[in-house]
């Protein structure tokens, strides 16, 4: 299952749902890397007006996923892409 659904409301507008709800949200690699190839494709997109960020579940999101911290690699990765955005 993608962990950011995609819905283009209209042609200026697109919903992008943070979807790991059962880790309230919780941003990892894999998150944030499907999260900026979507908010860039809207960018892209001329008559893109609008970008509606939400997340699935009772949360938002609860910021970065610390039990993928734990591997010291993907939490340099995470932090770049974080820096980097």
């Amino acid at each position: 299952m993608p962990v950011v659904l995609i819905e283009k409301q209209s042609p200026q507008t697109t919903v992008l749902t943070l979807n790991r709800p059962e880790r309230r949200n919780a941003l990892t690699v894999e998150l944030l890397t499907e999260l900026c190839a979507a908010i860039k494709v809207a960018s892209d997109e001329p008559q893109k007006r609008v970008v509606i960020l939400c997340g699935a579940g009772a949360a938002f999101c609860t910021g970065l996923d610390l039990k993928e911290a734990a591997d010291q690699t993907k939490a340099h990765a995470t932090a770049e892409m974080v820096a980097n955005t």
